[in-house]
């Protein structure tokens, strides 16, 4: 005989009313714990984005009427009048002639650049540091600036001299200048992706080591002179780059390269001779090879790395940035050829938005690289990181609007303080226009999404890279921050817009369907609501039928 379970109806209702006490107390918990967290975001500031794209950049500049900027190794004399021209003068009739368009960002054309020169008076202490002017301005007089007297020239600190005697003449050439600089803003060459730190690697690579056993290359002065400096220069920030340096060895080019045949000697025995005075065999040592030079096409530079050399990054999550000094057999010395079929001047080529490459052609036995070669080699690392980064050439002559404006004749082998300064406002204009876009696409992605996880520390990623976009978009904001801070300020926030929409807390949940959460915990919580619930219905029957 099957025994029963002899349970009273008080002991019932005890059960019960655990069960619904648990239920009571522990499904909120339940729900806490298991509802994804999801900060608040401010949607609505940056929806309104979308219909904020105009980026004004006020272009400032200082009224130095004693020229003191000038170049020492070309110092320009002042204007006759230069004396009685004021600041507040040359500024007015600016505002009178200032007519340069609105331009689109090439870089992202759905943005608009507007750019506003505006002129102060030259205040030593004030602007000693981290001030918002662009270029110290004087006026010259006319031998100084040769025969055209519409001449307005651009020295290597950034000076700018105006052959002028009047207030209209300064504004008129700072607004055939303005106009330029503008042009460059807005349409900047193409530059490296964006990373928030890079690693520059600089690799030595060897064809043949028992013909060149190189095993040192004296690179620490170029490290520390020119590079270092100059991507400080760039970046703005020395701790956004890290440098690298290896030495490789039977390096050869990659396949797309035509290299000659090696000449062949015969068999061993073919040099097997009887020595006239010993009467012994002997073996004639293998005459030397010829030198066969290889010229490499255009066509074939792009094939010229080869893919089982060691290139990767030593520092994960950083851009690397390759910059090769390739040495070839003596036997084949290496040229590079243009589009015209000439060799390229320094022997090197760019590989565009992956680094570039030097081919140093070095004598048999050399053991050492010396520190005359790499500073020799450090220019055309310099003309490289210019492209990779994006520096427009501001050098030469050009005509604008009537003057004639002289940048310095260097050659890409060094930079200018004022490709310095145009480098930072156009790349500010592309981290404004990128921050905003991310912002929008992250809010975009949450909305769409609502099994997205949204941490504290996203939330606050978001809103302060949204009020440097914000400030950034005001055409009312501070004129009066300095050029770099800008630079500085749109890097970190396109860096915070970056880190919120590819935290990985958002990206391992992305596609976490919530489907999975029903399949988890409906087998474990319906058999009990379905008991629970049948238990509380025949109770209330049981109570109404005893009233």
């Amino acid at each position: 005989m099957i025994g029963t379970l002899d349970v009273t109806r008080r002991q019932q209702r005890t059960i019960l009313a655990a069960y619904l006490t648990a239920f009571v107390i522990g499904i909120p918990y339940w729900w806490k714990i298991t509802t994804i967290p999801r900060a608040a975001l401010p949607n609505r500031d940056i929806s309104n984005l979308a219909q904020q794209t105009d980026l004004h950049i006020p272009l400032t500049f200082a009224w130095d009427p004693s020229c003191s900027a000038a170049p020492a190794v070309a110092k320009w004399p002042p204007s006759p009048g230069a004396s009685a021209i004021s600041a507040e003068a040359v500024q007015d009739e600016l505002n009178a002639q200032w007519t340069d368009p609105t331009r689109k960002l090439v870089a992202n054309p759905s943005w608009t650049l507007t750019a506003k020169p505006r002129v102060i008076a030259h205040d030593p202490q004030a602007q000693a540091a981290g001030s918002a002017v662009i270029a110290r301005v004087c006026a010259i007089s006319v031998e100084a600036g040769g025969e055209n007297v519409r001449a307005v020239k651009v020295a290597t600190n950034g000076a700018v001299g105006i052959v002028a005697t009047k207030a209209s003449d300064v504004a008129s050439a700072l607004a055939a200048l303005a106009t330029h600089l503008a042009a460059h803003m807005a349409n900047p060459p193409k530059s490296m992706h964006f990373s928030h730190q890079y690693e520059i690697l600089l690799s030595l690579m060897i064809q043949n080591p028992a013909a060149t056993p190189i095993r040192t290359w004296s690179i620490e002065p170029a490290l520390h002179q020119t590079l270092s400096p100059l991507l400080t220069h760039l970046l703005g920030n020395p701790h956004r780059f890290k440098l690298v340096t290896q030495i490789q060895y039977l390096a050869d080019p990659g396949e797309g390269v035509d290299l000659p045949v090696p000449p062949t000697h015969g068999a061993i025995y073919d040099r097997i001779v009887k020595d006239p005075e010993t009467g012994e065999w002997i073996e004639k040592p293998a005459p030397e090879p010829p030198v066969q030079p290889v010229r490499i096409p255009m066509d074939q530079l792009p094939l010229f790395v080869n893919p089982d050399w060691n290139l990767e990054s030593v520092t994960p999550n950083h851009s690397a940035v390759h910059l090769i000094t390739y040495v070839p057999d003596p036997r084949t010395p290496m040229w590079v050829l243009d589009e015209a079929g000439s060799e390229v001047e320094g022997n090197a080529f760019l590989l565009p938005r992956w680094g570039g490459v030097v081919v140093r052609n070095m004598q048999r036995g050399t053991k050492t690289v010396e520190e005359a070669v790499v500073m020799d080699l450090s220019r055309a690392w310099v003309a490289h990181l210019r492209e990779l980064f994006g520096v427009s050439m501001l050098r030469g002559k050009v005509t604008v609007n009537g003057h004639r404006i002289e940048f310095p004749s260097n050659s890409a082998t060094s930079i200018t303080a004022t490709e310095i300064t145009m480098h930072h406002l156009s790349q500010y204009a592309v981290h404004i226009s990128e921050a905003s876009a991310t912002l929008q696409a992250l809010i975009r992605l949450t909305d769409s999404q609502d099994n997205l996880p949204i941490s504290r520390k996203i939330a606050a990623l978001v809103k302060s890279s949204l009020a440097t976009v914000q400030v950034a978009l005001d055409p009312t904001a501070d004129t009066a921050m300095s050029v770099l801070d800008r630079f500085q300020k749109a890097w970190d926030a396109r860096r915070e817009a970056e880190l919120a929409f590819f935290d990985s807390e958002m990206v391992g949940l992305a596609y976490f369907p919530s489907e999975h959460t029903y399949a988890v915990y409906m087998p474990l919580f319906v058999p009990v609501f379905v008991t629970v619930l049948v238990v509380v219905v025949k109770e209330a029957k049981l109570m109404r039928a005893k009233k």
